[in-house]
């Protein structure tokens, strides 16, 4: 059994923040503070039936309102209770997502101007001359034919 007294939720919430990687720079973690960074950061977003209604406050019975309605109201309140970072970690995995997306592309579009680039000197340049070429860039280059690889139609 679970004793939820105000000081032993503390207890907890410390714990999960320590699991969790949080800082929180020589100051206590409380049940109470946690809950007033909640109860602020709703009342961003509800009113203050729906907000106590959230966090448990007493309210009036006609001014309860559904779990839908709650859920929504959480949900848009959510982007800005996120504690570690306000989601900068999540907006940084997006950042690089797309940038890898782009550097795909990027690649793809590069492999494809090879290719062409390839075809183009297939049809220019009889074999033996394209033979001798890459003979001669593999000894500038000092490139052995293994690190050096021509697509079966040049070489």
């Amino acid at each position: 059994m679970i004793d939820d007294s105000e000081d032993n939720l503390s207890l907890m919430l410390q714990s999960l923040a320590r699991k969790a990687g949080l800082e929180p720079h020589g100051r206590r973690i409380r049940f109470h503070c946690l809950r007033k960074y909640l109860i602020d950061h709703l009342s961003a977003t509800a009113n203050e039936s729906q907000w106590k209604q959230i966090v448990g406050k007493q309210i009036a019975e006609s001014a309860y309102v559904s779990q839908d309605q709650l859920r929504g109201i959480y949900s848009r309140a959510m982007p800005s209770l996120l504690i570690n970072g306000n989601g900068a970690k999540t907006r940084k995995l997006i950042e690089l997502e797309q940038a890898m997306g782009q550097l795909e592309s990027e690649n793809m579009a590069l492999k494809t101007r090879i290719r062409l680039l390839q075809r183009i000197i297939e049809k220019s340049i009889p074999n033996d001359s394209i033979e001798n070429a890459i003979n001669e860039i593999r000894k500038e280059h000092r490139i052995g034919e293994s690190d050096f690889s021509v697509s079966p139609e040049l070489g």
